[in-house]
């Protein structure tokens, strides 16, 4: 890329001034000289991204007809010529400047050679002899041409606004349609998280990873043993991209796109890593599995999918968060959450992690082999599993059934209003009341169903000390127990505030 006075001229690598660009554009001119703003599909994406920042647009100038060479001079250039590149095989000439936005003149000054014919045919078309060469009747200067050079238009999913500032300035905001799909990426990336992350937890538990990095288990469930080191990389991940999409959510709401939106894309690309490198840990293990078992189940193929799943989103969200939110940074107006916006807001991002954290306690049971009829009893006991670790006490199957369902229904609750609260739904009058009942009784079901997973989680305790006839140490139930118990104080707290605050319309 080179300048000339004010103007930069593009080279053939960054945009390719080729025959097929030079007659396509001809033809939708319909004429044989004079210049057009390129799309911002022609332009490529990095030449799009500049004129976004500088306000200067690559524009193509072209000439068909005989001449010996051709340069073009513009207000914008001092008036200092440059020079057209021609395609020996068509005999087209053309350069691709960047142009300042807004209406400016130029014209071509072109060397005909000897061709009288021409050269009369041009003066009576009001072109005249060049000053600059004074004395050479072979060059003319065409008369002044005008061109408006407009803003690129902005990434699809933006529109442009009136601002409420004083000084009227236009700036952009994500439109409904662009802001859902955000919505839809971020939410679809925290249910992929919580998938992988049960999956792995529950193969942590169920080969005692912690302890023994490869020691299989007696189970018919999942036949895959896997190392410590692809479950730590994948829980991670999983973390990673939940955290990432919160984030991503958040920017949304506030609609600021500076430095929250550059850590959400940062965050969405470190995503990318983690997942890049869990799937090549679990490609890996599974190549090893194949190799010693000839067959493939459908624990790993599941497991597969939700590595790609993981790392198709964390790409598409890194584009999405980078194209229409970290290079509209500029240009965005902020919002400001109301105090009630933030409770709500604060206590679904608590019971949502709290969710996913108890999913990934409880996960390990459902991997548990029959734990019904566990030592032909349907009294949960000790599970043989070397150093009894995660899976020291398994719970019967209707426990793990009832309390997966109530964390997915959580999960999912909160990132509904997490959801609504980027569309602002709890602020508008006419929606507002009608969403804070729904979400009063809701959480109050969700409050209920807490309790009953709590109920049956002192149950199976309650019965693994009676069967063992000793205090057991600390387990995995104990711990959903109390995780069953923050929950539904949690629950109860968002009931309660959507029952009695109101956030107000700003």
């Amino acid at each position: 890329m080179s300048s000339s006075g004010s103007s930069t001229i593009r080279n053939s690598q960054e945009i390719p001034v080729t025959a097929t660009l030079i007659n396509d554009t001809i033809k939708q001119e319909r004429r044989n000289m004079g210049a057009k703003q390129l799309s911002p599909k022609k332009m490529g994406l990095h030449a799009y991204v500049e004129a976004l920042r500088t306000d200067r647009v690559p524009c193509l100038f072209f000439y068909h007809a005989e001449a010996m060479a051709v340069a073009i001079a513009g207000d914008w250039t001092d008036w200092k010529t440059i020079h057209l590149q021609r395609e020996e095989s068509s005999g087209v000439n053309g350069v691709v400047i960047d142009v300042p936005v807004g209406t400016h003149i130029y014209k071509f000054v072109a060397d005909l050679g000897n061709n009288q014919e021409q050269t009369r045919q041009y003066l009576q078309y009001g072109w005249q002899y060049s000053h600059v060469t004074a004395g050479n009747e072979n060059v003319l200067e065409s008369p002044y041409m005008v061109i408006t050079i407009e803003k690129p238009p902005p990434p699809r999913g933006m529109r442009r606004i009136s601002s409420s500032t004083d000084d009227g300035q236009t700036v952009q905001r994500l439109s409904p349609r662009g802001c859902l799909w955000m919505v839809f990426a971020a939410c679809l990336g925290c249910a992929i998280g919580i998938a992988l992350g049960i999956i792995h937890a529950a193969r942590t538990a169920d080969y005692n990873t912690l302890s023994n990095r490869t020691v299989p288990t007696s189970g018919q469930l999942f036949e895959t043993p896997l190392p410590t080191r692809n479950s730590a990389v994948a829980l991670v991940a999983s973390l990673y991209l939940q955290l990432s999409c919160t984030l991503l959510l958040f920017v949304l709401m506030t609609e600021d796109y500076g430095i929250p939106g550059l850590i959400a894309t940062i965050s969405f690309g470190v995503t990318m890593i983690f997942s890049v490198t869990g799937a090549a840990l679990d490609g890996y293990t599974t190549k090893l599995y194949i190799q010693q078992y000839h067959k493939l189940s459908f624990y790993i193929i599941g497991l597969l999918i939700c590595d790609v799943l993981g790392l198709l989103d964390a790409i598409a969200n890194t584009i999405l968060s980078y194209v229409l939110i970290w290079l509209q940074r500029g240009s965005a107006r902020k919002r400001t959450l109301t105090k009630e916006e933030i409770i709500y807001l604060l206590l679904a991002i608590a019971s949502y992690f709290l969710a996913d954290v108890s999913m990934s306690v409880r996960a390990p049971f459902v991997s548990m082999e029959n734990p019904l009829h566990f030592n032909s009893t349907s009294i949960p006991g000790t599970f043989p599993n070397n150093q009894q670790g995660l899976s020291y006490s398994p719970e019967p199957f209707a426990n793990s059934v009832v309390g997966l369902m109530t964390t997915v229904l959580v999960a999912i609750n909160a990132l509904a209003i997490e959801s609504l609260l980027v569309f602002q739904m709890f602020s508008h009058d006419s929606r507002a009341t009608g969403f804070r009942i729904a979400f009063v009784i809701i959480c109050a079901i969700l409050g209920i169903f807490y309790l009953i997973a709590a109920g049956l989680d002192i149950k199976s305790v309650l019965s693994a000390v009676s069967y063992q006839g000793k205090q057991l140490d600390f387990t995995s139930i104990e711990a959903l127990v109390a995780l069953d118990f923050v929950g539904c104080a949690l629950a109860v707290a968002q009931s309660v505030c959507f029952g009695i605050l109101k956030p107000k319309k700003k």
